[in-house]
């Protein structure tokens, strides 16, 4: 004998962004010890409760729930019959139907299937304080996703331009003219919801071989040097380092400025060396060739090097000894040396010697060291007494 079940289904769909709920009212029939399905919504809700109530009672009782674990039968369920989820869905399925399970179930569904926020990436790139950067000239991939069920459906915009349909969108041989600000739009057509992430791109051209000018290669110590970066091609903003290699074989290297011209207000002997400037953006980098910048000066005021026995009226040697004189004096070029006996020009070059030197001899000894570049001269001078000894 056959006996038929009245199964009165009230199913709260959705909770809509406005926090409006709808509901949909579904009744079916079932045979006992037969086979029903009891369907919540056509797709899988991120939450769902299902619920039981006796016909003639108010008392409504949970039957099965998932808040995002899985599904969790409650023991009800049991006396229902052989009672279960069918699949990737909210859908109740009793395999043996009973006379108790007679009665009105409920499901109260919330769905939040996107789509959510995309995720964007790029490739290849390069992350700069400005957003994505990548070479003129490369092929660059723009790839979206972003969660949503129904999966969702994009579109990308450029400067709020329509340009492709799909999740990945591809530029070959990017210019200059594709930098701007580029849009994935994620639609959920089920929902009829969407979102969209917005990035911007900047296409860089490659800065070329800087070139560095000195304004004089071979400056006089104490005045002014400007030292020039060029170059020819590259996008902005470029920043330009001054690198420096010593006569010692020390490198050194400036802070990062936004300026080509590079200023040394008074030049030193110390800045003599090699000079090359480095070019920056946001993807690339160059150097230009090494320049060689000599800094003219001295000379300096010159040092008498001598083993003589010195007191304070000056220098004693012994007669018939031999006296060595070494004139040393800073310049570049290298100084010239005279030596004076006397005011006389006696000699020329650094070192003076006299072998035998006679009390005759005695007096006033100079050297005069030149800059024949300058044409200027610096001049030192001592006193040499020449004693007999005594016996």
């Amino acid at each position: 004998m056959k006996a038929f079940q009245h199964v009165t289904l009230l199913t709260g769909l959705e909770v809509k962004d406005n926090g409006e709920v709808v509901y949909r009212e579904t009744s079916i029939e079932g045979v006992v010890e037969h086979a029903v399905t009891i369907e919540c919504g056509s797709t899988l809700p991120n939450i769902y409760i299902w619920s039981f109530t006796k016909p003639g009672t108010d008392t409504i009782r949970a039957v099965v729930f998932n808040f995002g674990g899985g599904p969790k039968l409650q023991k009800l369920a049991e006396t229902l019959g052989n009672l279960s989820v069918v699949g990737n869905s909210a859908s109740l399925a009793i395999s043996k139907l009973p006379v108790d399970a007679e009665g009105l179930y409920t499901c109260q569904a919330l769905y939040d299937n996107g789509p959510d926020v995309p995720y964007v990436d790029v490739t290849p790139y390069l992350l700069t304080e400005g957003g994505y950067a990548v070479m003129e000239r490369e092929t660059v991939t723009l790839s979206c996703q972003a969660s949503s069920n129904p999966s969702s459906m994009y579109i990308w915009f450029y400067d709020n331009s329509q340009v492709n349909l799909g999740p990945r969108f591809t530029i070959n041989k990017t210019l200059r003219v594709n930098s701007g600000q580029y849009t994935c739009q994620a639609q959920n057509s089920y929902l009829n919801r969407s979102s969209e992430k917005t990035i911007p791109l900047t296409v860089f051209l490659p800065l070329s071989k800087p070139h560095i000018t000195l304004s004089s290669s071979s400056p006089v110590e104490g005045t002014l040097v400007t030292m020039l970066c060029t170059l020819d091609k590259g996008t902005g903003p470029i920043s330009y380092i001054l690198e420096q290699e010593s006569r010692d074989g020390v490198t050194t290297a400036g802070s990062a400025s936004n300026y080509a011209l590079f200023n040394i207000s008074r030049i030193t002997r110390n800045h003599t060396g090699w000079y090359w400037c480095l070019a920056k953006n946001d993807v690339s980098q160059q150097r230009s060739n090494r320049v060689w910048l000599d800094v003219i000066y001295g000379p300096d005021l010159p040092q008498i090097v001598t083993l003589l026995n010195v007191t304070e009226q000056g220098y004693l040697v012994l007669e018939k000894e031999t006296v060595s004189l070494v004139c040393q004096a800073a310049s570049n070029p290298p100084s010239q040396y005279v030596w004076l006996y006397n005011s006389s020009k006696v000699y020329v070059g650094s070192q003076l010697v006299i072998p035998k030197i006679q009390r005759m001899q005695t007096g006033q000894y100079g050297c005069l060291a030149q800059n024949m570049y300058l044409n200027s001269s610096t001049k030192m001078t001592i006193n040499i007494t020449v004693y007999c000894k005594s016996f």
